[in-house]
């Protein structure tokens, strides 16, 4: 039996299909609506990083107007141009003697330092600024050269460029009478080390009081050398000392040679001299002097040549 195909309602036909194609007006109108919405958040997201750009440059300390870049680079300047002046350093140093009780009798002009610590600054290209230059090594030239100072330093100013040079005088402490082959009698003016200042001469200012003794050790004395050792010059000093103390007058001091390690001392108004030992006590000795003395003045005994205390706790007179 057959069937009779039912006809379609809308009057299409049975067989054809419904066009599905994506040129069908809501596949369109969808496909546009997505790109215009992806066009637009691509706008959005350009224009908030643009914007968060300007204000990142904004807030940015290194962004600076070029009115303030150019007052920083003129302050820079000026900076820079201070500090390498004020690190210059000037070759004519200003000289300050340090007070030295009794030493300055001996001490020369100050332009004398000036001149030689002028020289030395200019003597290496080292010593035109602060950080290079060798201030120990002009000091030790300084002392060096000049045996009647005990101390030279020099202090670099931190503002300023002339530096100074502060020296302290070596104090003498003995005179060492010295006579050559030629019969020629020189006097050296020793500090506490036993080392040679200078020649005692005419124009010597004043003379130092301190005790003259006469060297017969042989010995040869030379400006800014050690000429005695120090424990000798102590002893003599010492000696010196302790015979002041007590009001014993000392005409002269005579310092013997051999190898005997002898100084005598002739005191004022007697015809005998004391003997004593360099390498004693020279407290100790003066003291053993003074007991004998005391005895023989009670005994009104006077030796006609010496009194001998070079033993520690004995004497003996002749």
């Amino acid at each position: 039996m057959f069937f009779k195909r039912k006809q379609p309602t809308d009057g299409t036909h049975a067989g054809r299909r419904r066009n599905t194609s994506p040129s069908s007006p809501d596949k369109a109108n969808v496909f546009s609506y997505y790109a215009n919405r992806s066009v637009y958040s691509e706008k959005l997201r350009r224009k908030a990083e643009a914007k968060l750009e300007a204000t990142s440059v904004r807030r940015s300390p290194n962004a600076l107007s070029p009115q303030k870049r150019l007052l920083g680079s003129t302050v820079l300047v000026v900076v820079l141009v201070a500090m390498a002046i004020n690190i210059r350093l000037s070759s004519d140093p200003k000289i300050v003697i340090v007070d030295n009780a009794g030493s300055h009798a001996f001490l020369q002009n100050s332009d004398i330092y000036q001149a030689a610590a002028h020289k030395l600054l200019r003597k290496s290209i080292l010593n035109t600024n602060k950080i290079t230059v060798s201030a120990s090594y002009i000091t030790q030239q300084l002392r060096a050269e000049f045996p009647e100072l005990t101390v030279a330093s020099m202090t670099i100013p931190f503002f300023g460029t002339h530096p100074t040079v502060y020296i302290l005088p070596a104090v003498p402490d003995l005179i060492l009478q010295e006579e050559d082959s030629a019969s020629h009698v020189q006097q050296f003016v020793l500090d506490d080390t036993g080392r040679a200042l200078g020649v005692l001469t005419t124009s010597t200012l004043q003379r130092p009081n301190v005790p003259a003794v006469i060297d017969q050790s042989g010995f040869s004395v030379h400006v800014g050398q050690l000429s005695l050792p120090d424990t000798s010059v102590s002893f003599i000093t010492g000696v010196a000392g302790e015979l002041a103390a007590e009001h014993v007058p000392v005409s002269l001091y005579t310092l013997l040679g051999g190898g005997a390690s002898e100084l005598d001392a002739r005191m004022s108004g007697v015809s005998y001299y004391v003997k004593f030992n360099l390498h004693g006590d020279a407290r100790i000795e003066v003291g053993d002097y003074l007991a004998v003395k005391q005895q023989l003045d009670k005994s009104h005994t006077v030796p006609t040549q010496y009194i001998d205390v070079r033993v520690d706790g004995r004497a003996y007179y002749l």
